[in-house]
């Protein structure tokens, strides 16, 4: 990933980033996470309902609206492998535009 910009709250319980990344690069990370971790993911890769789905508008306002950080057009969801205690990462990929949101959440 290249032009990373991250936003880490006061409360240090995770982070919010957007950066530039291949759709292969993208996919090859990810696909690595679940290798690694995915046996002890609380919930299996796909389990997650809106995994895969376009983005909306809401999802990204709710989600980054305060850094104002321009909504992607195309953005698909994923999953990382997920902690018991719901601790993971939910990226927004855009291919198109070789771009990535991803909020990430620990305890």
């Amino acid at each position: 990933a290249t032009q990373i910009t991250m936003h880490k709250p006061n409360h240090g319980n995770g982070y919010r980033a957007r950066y530039s990344i291949s759709e292969s690069d993208f996919t090859a990370y990810l696909d690595d996470l679940w290798d690694e971790y995915g046996e002890f993911s609380a919930v299996e890769r796909g389990g997650f309902s809106d995994e895969g789905s376009l983005a909306t508008q809401d999802d990204f306002n709710r989600t980054f609206g305060d850094l104002e950080w321009e909504p992607l057009d195309n953005a698909v969801v994923y999953y990382s492998p997920t902690e018991a205690d719901g601790g993971g990462a939910t990226y927004y990929l855009d291919s198109e535009a070789g771009i990535a949101f991803q909020r990430t959440g620990y305890w």
